[in-house]
């Protein structure tokens, strides 16, 4: 069985008696069977529903790859409480899966050099190999592998949750403390249910969505914008409980900040942006700590910027840029032909 070590949700339960049904219902998963049987002496003593129990122990443990928490179900065995579970995988195939996960992280952390890194370069590290490796999946297609850890690590293919849980469990084998979160996203397609997580560095809590920067990369650079951020940064199109969950606040650790890519002005970001072309580079993400009023403005940055160091009127230059006004991050990539 693989044993997340942070469990922060068992460790926010309220009474003795939730965290007792939590780690019977936990126990019978672990051990892979079908029913656990909660007595009523516990029943009467739990602060929350056997629903949240339950979905507590599944953002808890992402190793749980193989239980199908969409069609558990409850039944009465007076004066006691039955939980129903069923499986995704025949009995005969979970430690082979298991293995082949134990062994795929392993390497992922071995081919990355990931143990000799810092925290921060650790979840960086991991962040960016779901960059590279893992794409959205549609539903439908290996649907209850896209949902576990099972398609974002061996298929390469997952939605939000089995990136979010595939992320937990890395964060887990390279000692940084990491939970599993549902809540509510809005993009262009609309609002619906997301998962993501929210990880800790030296006693502070930033959000991270793996998912929604997957599905913003370029072929020419790496999105970094939802990497650590606030509560505010994340609540500009995204709900989750408030109560539950530990306060993000803090922007130390924000990938644009540690990089030294955060800017407090426009003459600030035309300098970086001037220096960067100097040098020869032609891909740029930074971040604002303002909004533009609109995107001219921008455009004139970045014109002014190129125009600064090259003829643009014969060389005929071409730039392309994302502005993510929810995080105040923009995404630069200009070509100069060759004279």
């Amino acid at each position: 069985m693989i044993r997340c070590k942070s469990k922060f949700y068992r460790a926010n339960l309220k009474s003795a008696e939730d965290k007792a049904v939590y780690d019977c219902i936990l126990a019978a998963l672990e051990s892979q069977k079908n029913e656990v049987i909660i007595s009523s002496s516990l029943m009467n003593g739990i602060s929350c529903t056997l629903v949240d129990l339950v979905l507590y122990v599944r953002m808890d443990n992402p190793g749980l790859f193989y239980v199908d928490f969409q069609k558990y179900s409850f039944l009465n065995q007076w004066p006691d409480r039955k939980i129903v579970f069923s499986y995704l995988y025949p009995i005969t195939q979970i430690d082979d899966i298991e293995a082949r996960i134990v062994r795929k992280i392993d390497s992922i952390i071995r081919e990355g050099n990931v143990s000799q890194l810092t925290f921060y370069e650790k979840e960086l590290a991991l962040h960016d190999y779901h960059m590279e490796n893992v794409t959205y999946e549609s539903a439908g297609k290996s649907y209850h592998k896209a949902h576990s850890a099972v398609g974002a690590v061996l298929n390469g293919r997952a939605v939000c949750e089995g990136y979010a849980m595939a992320v937990k469990l890395l964060c887990d084998a390279v000692g940084l403390s990491c939970l599993v979160l549902h809540g509510t996203a809005t993009n262009s397609d609309g609002k619906g249910n997301h998962a993501w997580n929210i990880v800790k560095l030296d006693g502070k809590c930033y959000h991270i969505d793996v998912t929604w920067d997957g599905c913003s990369k370029t072929d020419s650079q790496t999105s970094r914008n939802c990497f650590n951020l606030t509560d505010d940064d994340m609540s500009q199109d995204h709900t989750w409980d408030r109560v539950l969950l530990p306060p993000c606040i803090s922007q130390d650790e924000n990938y644009f900040v540690h990089s030294g890519n955060y800017f407090t002005s426009s003459d600030e970001l035309r300098n970086f942006l001037v220096k960067g072309l100097k040098n020869g580079q032609r891909n740029f993400a930074v971040r604002i700590n303002h909004k533009f009023q609109d995107e001219s403005k921008l455009k004139g940055i970045i014109q002014d910027s190129i125009k600064s160091l090259f003829m643009t009127n014969f060389l005929g230059y071409t730039y392309q840029f994302q502005y993510d006004n929810k995080r105040n991050v923009i995404s630069i990539a200009v070509k100069i032909p060759c004279m």
